[in-house]
């Protein structure tokens, strides 16, 4: 388990059965929806892989990349769009991958920052 996982995990969370970045390995609970509930459960297991029961969660692979598909391109921005005002449900995936600043909240520097890492697909 590494930031890679946790970045395949970020880009599920919120997501229910249905949505096409739904991936039923991030539902841990398998209640239908990646919620805080499984974000508890996937640390829990993190913790015991790294055997330290403190642990933060990893670097979830490349900051903006809200997708994991490996590259920060217009998918990722329209994920920055809908986390300036984020929902309750979307603040854990939207802190950790935009607030570049941590600040704990996404804003406009946040934004600038962004724009930075900005680069489209990877070819």
């Amino acid at each position: 388990m590494d930031g890679n996982d946790f970045a395949i995990f970020l880009a599920a969370f919120g997501r229910s059965v249905g949505d096409p970045e739904y991936n039923s390995d991030a539902d841990i609970d398998e209640d239908g929806t990646v919620t805080l509930a499984d974000y508890q459960l996937w640390l829990q297991l993190y913790r015991g892989f790294v055997g330290n029961s403190y642990a933060s969660a990893p670097q979830p692979g490349v900051l903006g990349d809200l997708d994991a598909d490996g590259d920060v391109d217009l998918g990722d921005f329209a994920d920055l769009q809908s986390c300036v005002n984020m929902a309750p449900e979307m603040s854990l995936p939207c802190i950790v991958k935009f607030d570049f600043d941590g600040n704990q909240r996404v804003d406009l520097d946040d934004f600038a920052a962004f724009q930075v890492v900005f680069r489209g697909p990877q070819r």
